[in-house]
């Protein structure tokens, strides 16, 4: 293969951190201007950009170093997934559940049935703690009946 073409792997694992690194720049802005706007602290919204920027910049680094590495979906998907995590126990917002859909169709390019399947699955399960954790503490507005069966089936 000579050095202009690139390798399936290597094609996937650019577009996946691509995907990643331009969510995590608008999620990031996004959460800034919620402490502009009043409406979220600067220590959380530090949080929120440190979980997406680390992992964007340690993904760019291993690409750099090896962009047909096997593994890199996996760290990925870990770091992405522990943000969507966070965000998702911590919102007020009944839109934060739409955060995983673009990765999940970047990581569609792996064709790994398996891998996009085990993503799925964990945000599928994070979805389900943030609805038990959201009707208990009440933390998101108009959340009714509706909006959480929305949520989960869009994730099905």
């Amino acid at each position: 293969m000579n050095k202009n073409t690139m390798s399936e792997i290597s094609r996937c694992n650019k577009f996946a951190v691509t995907a990643h690194s331009v969510l995590a720049v608008i999620i990031s802005i996004a959460y800034f201007l919620e402490v502009v706007k009043g409406s979220r602290e600067l220590w959380y919204v530090l949080i929120v950009v440190g979980l997406n920027i680390i992992p964007m910049i340690s993904e760019i680094i291993i690409y750099k170093r090896n962009r047909d590495s096997e593994a890199l979906r996996y760290v990925i998907a870990a770091t992405y997934l522990a943000m969507y995590g966070f965000v998702m126990v911590t919102t007020n917002n009944v839109l934060v559940f739409t955060y995983i859909v673009p990765m999940l169709f970047a990581f569609l390019g792996y064709n790994k049935a398996k891998f996009v399947f085990g993503v799925n699955a964990v945000a599928f399960v994070i979805n389900v703690i943030q609805v038990i954790v959201a009707t208990k503490t009440k933390a998101i507005p108009n959340y009714t009946t509706a909006v959480i069966e929305i949520q989960l089936l869009v994730l099905l």
